[in-house]
């Protein structure tokens, strides 16, 4: 096994089997920006096989609090192409692939998501995030979902044929622009999204499926309810 993943390769976490499972993976993230800059470095550096990267923004100043993937040079840059370039120099090992373009009206994204082990909702928008619920459950693919507002975030997991599904704990929820975020809850978000990825591609037991999770970051606490 290669040595740059030798401290997660160890008798108390991953198998050399488990490890690759990663590198045979493949996994969609839907944006990368607060919460898809965290994922997308954790998989990448965990070895994840192929990873698929949409978006179709480009970097903008007030992206730079949370969204650790850029820099003050990229702003103006297509955020896929600047995350791939940034995340092919962390590990030149792994397949990425950036896809500039609108999920909702692209056969890229559907095609990537049938290909996919996992798909990761990392949107800011209530109506983009219910028609990729809806396309993960209609193909059979397990979602790993985040959100962020002010100091609290959120986490769930939507497995196929789950009810509510993802779509259904949305209706009703009005897209919101320009929401207060702390760039330390995005990454605490990010990062469990990251690790639940890793988890459900390796067969090891995930959090409670059948409920919302949600941090507080003005007192460090979880709390969870039913979906």
């Amino acid at each position: 096994m290669e040595l740059r993943y030798s401290r997660q390769v160890h008798p108390y976490l991953l198998s050399e089997a488990d490890q690759q499972k990663l590198i045979d993976s493949t996994v969609t993230i839907c944006g990368c920006g607060g919460l898809g800059s965290p994922v997308l470095l954790y998989l990448s550096a965990a070895g994840i096989g192929t990873i698929h990267v949409f978006d179709y923004e480009v970097v903008e100043p007030s992206n730079l609090n949370r969204q650790i993937l850029y820099t003050d040079t990229d702003i103006g840059k297509s955020k896929a192409d600047t995350a791939v370039k940034h995340l092919k120099a962390l590990n030149p090992t792994i397949t990425l692939h950036a896809h500039i373009v609108d999920i909702v009206k692209s056969e890229e994204f559907t095609k990537a998501v049938k290909q996919s082990d996992v798909v990761v909702d990392c949107l800011d928008t209530f109506s983009i995030r219910r028609f990729v619920g809806r396309l993960a459950d209609a193909s059979n693919i397990p979602l790993v979902h985040g959100g962020l507002y002010g100091w609290q975030g959120e986490l769930s997991i939507f497995l196929p044929g789950d009810k509510p599904s993802l779509e259904e704990t949305l209706l009703g929820r009005e897209d919101q622009y320009g929401v207060p975020v702390l760039g330390p809850v995005a990454g605490v978000i990010g990062c469990m999204q990251a690790l639940e990825t890793i988890k459900l591609l390796i067969g090891q037991p995930s959090i409670d499926v059948d409920k919302f999770h949600m941090f507080d970051a003005q007192d460090g606490s979880w709390f969870s309810y039913p979906k």
